[in-house]
């Protein structure tokens, strides 16, 4: 299973998750596209945007960290990318601020996910084996090619 990592990946702390997060799915035999891992900081930005792209049409489904109090436009734009390719998203949200209505993620990347994981604070400790459960549920559906819409979020 190819796994394209969608995150905020701008500071030292969201490097350092993705980084555990990614290293944690490989260890469970999964290959990871990690976006910060694909450029430098030397590279010019088509050349970025087209190693992403391409990893984009390599990956086998993509898993979205939809943090912040407003989801990083980056990771809106990929999750919006996926969508409209048909890539089956997995949304996972580890910020517990909440929002005023009942999405804590933007709407429009909440109801792209072909399903959706929320870790509150009592969460914290162990969110990679929801995780990783999930993703292994969306490989068997991808894999007897079942509707992703029978996913509901959890």
């Amino acid at each position: 299973m190819i796994i394209y990592l969608s995150a905020p990946l701008f500071t030292l702390a969201e490097r350092a998750w993705n980084s555990s997060l990614a290293n944690t799915l490989r260890r469970r035999g999964m290959k990871v596209l990690l976006p910060h891992e694909m450029s430098s900081a030397h590279d010019h930005g088509i050349h970025v945007f087209q190693k992403n792209v391409k990893a984009f049409q390599e990956c086998d489904m993509v898993v979205a960290v939809l943090d912040q109090v407003d989801t990083d436009s980056g990771t809106s734009r990929e999750v919006g990318y996926a969508y409209g390719i048909g890539k089956p998203i997995l949304g996972i949200r580890t910020d517990f601020r909440g929002k005023a209505d009942q999405f804590r993620a933007n709407i429009m990347n909440h109801h792209a996910c072909t399903t959706y994981i929320e870790f509150m604070e009592e969460d914290m400790r162990m969110p990679v084996g929801k995780i990783v459960q999930e993703l292994e549920r969306m490989e068997e559906m991808r894999l007897r090619k079942e509707s992703m819409q029978a996913f509901r979020p959890i």
